[in-house]
Protein backbone atom coordinates (compact mmCIF):
# COMPACT_ATOMS: atom_id res chain seq x y z
CA UNK A 1 0.00 0.00 0.00
CA UNK A 2 3.13 2.44 0.94
CA UNK A 3 4.40 1.82 -2.12
CA UNK A 4 1.31 2.17 -4.36
CA UNK A 5 0.31 5.91 -2.68
CA UNK A 6 3.98 7.25 -3.15
CA UNK A 7 3.98 5.94 -6.87
CA UNK A 8 3.36 7.88 -9.64
CA UNK A 9 1.45 6.85 -12.86
CA UNK A 10 1.64 8.32 -16.48
CA UNK A 11 -1.83 7.71 -16.87
CA UNK A 12 -5.38 7.27 -14.77
CA UNK A 13 -5.61 3.67 -16.94
CA UNK A 14 -2.49 1.96 -14.65
CA UNK A 15 -3.36 4.05 -11.45
CA UNK A 16 -6.77 1.95 -11.33
CA UNK A 17 -5.34 -1.40 -12.36
CA UNK A 18 -2.42 -0.56 -9.86
CA UNK A 19 -5.11 0.37 -6.67
CA UNK A 20 -7.67 -2.64 -8.54
CA UNK A 21 -5.09 -5.08 -6.76
CA UNK A 22 -4.35 -3.37 -3.99
CA UNK A 23 -7.81 -3.34 -2.77
CA UNK A 24 -8.07 -6.95 -3.84
CA UNK A 25 -5.02 -8.18 -1.91
CA UNK A 26 -6.43 -6.21 1.37
CA UNK A 27 -10.25 -7.45 0.79
CA UNK A 28 -8.63 -11.30 0.52
CA UNK A 29 -6.40 -10.71 3.34
CA UNK A 30 -9.12 -8.92 5.74
CA UNK A 31 -12.16 -11.75 4.90
CA UNK A 32 -14.49 -9.26 3.52
CA UNK A 33 -17.13 -11.05 2.50
CA UNK A 34 -20.52 -8.99 2.59
CA UNK A 35 -21.22 -5.71 2.35
CA UNK A 36 -21.77 -5.31 6.19
CA UNK A 37 -17.93 -6.41 6.31
CA UNK A 38 -16.95 -3.76 3.71
CA UNK A 39 -19.25 -1.31 5.84
CA UNK A 40 -17.29 -2.62 9.01
CA UNK A 41 -14.01 -2.05 7.64
CA UNK A 42 -14.60 1.62 6.61
CA UNK A 43 -16.26 2.55 10.30
CA UNK A 44 -12.75 1.22 11.84
CA UNK A 45 -10.42 3.11 9.00
CA UNK A 46 -12.92 5.95 10.22
CA UNK A 47 -11.93 5.62 14.00
CA UNK A 48 -8.43 4.76 13.36
CA UNK A 49 -8.08 8.24 11.30
CA UNK A 50 -9.80 9.92 14.10
CA UNK A 51 -7.14 8.61 17.22
CA UNK A 52 -4.06 8.57 14.43
CA UNK A 53 -1.95 12.11 15.78
CA UNK A 54 -0.67 14.96 13.44
CA UNK A 55 2.67 13.83 14.02
CA UNK A 56 2.13 10.21 12.30
CA UNK A 57 1.68 11.74 8.89
CA UNK A 58 2.44 8.71 6.85
CA UNK A 59 0.10 6.57 8.83
CA UNK A 60 -2.48 9.22 8.33
CA UNK A 61 -2.19 8.95 4.82
CA UNK A 62 -1.89 5.48 4.19
CA UNK A 63 -5.58 5.01 6.50
CA UNK A 64 -7.11 7.63 4.66
CA UNK A 65 -6.23 6.08 1.11
CA UNK A 66 -7.22 2.69 2.13
CA UNK A 67 -10.22 4.07 3.32
CA UNK A 68 -10.66 6.00 0.02
CA UNK A 69 -9.86 3.04 -2.03
CA UNK A 70 -12.75 0.85 -0.09
CA UNK A 71 -15.16 3.27 -1.08
CA UNK A 72 -14.03 3.45 -4.47
CA UNK A 73 -13.60 0.01 -5.33
CA UNK A 74 -15.97 -1.81 -2.77
CA UNK A 75 -18.29 -2.41 -4.82
CA UNK A 76 -16.09 -4.72 -6.76
CA UNK A 77 -14.66 -6.90 -3.57
CA UNK A 78 -17.72 -9.64 -4.09
CA UNK A 79 -16.24 -9.93 -7.76
CA UNK A 80 -13.25 -10.24 -6.89
CA UNK A 81 -13.84 -13.28 -4.83
CA UNK A 82 -15.83 -14.95 -7.17
CA UNK A 83 -12.82 -14.72 -9.68
CA UNK A 84 -14.83 -12.19 -11.70
CA UNK A 85 -12.85 -9.72 -14.21
CA UNK A 86 -16.53 -7.94 -14.63
CA UNK A 87 -14.97 -4.93 -12.73
CA UNK A 88 -12.00 -4.82 -15.26
CA UNK A 89 -14.16 -4.82 -18.35
CA UNK A 90 -15.90 -1.28 -17.24
CA UNK A 91 -12.59 0.55 -17.51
Amino acid sequence: MLSLLEKEFLDSGSMENAELEAIKIVALRLDMKSSSSIQVEKASLKRQLEKVNKTNQKEKELLAYLLYLLIKYGKFIFQFQNGSNACESSQ
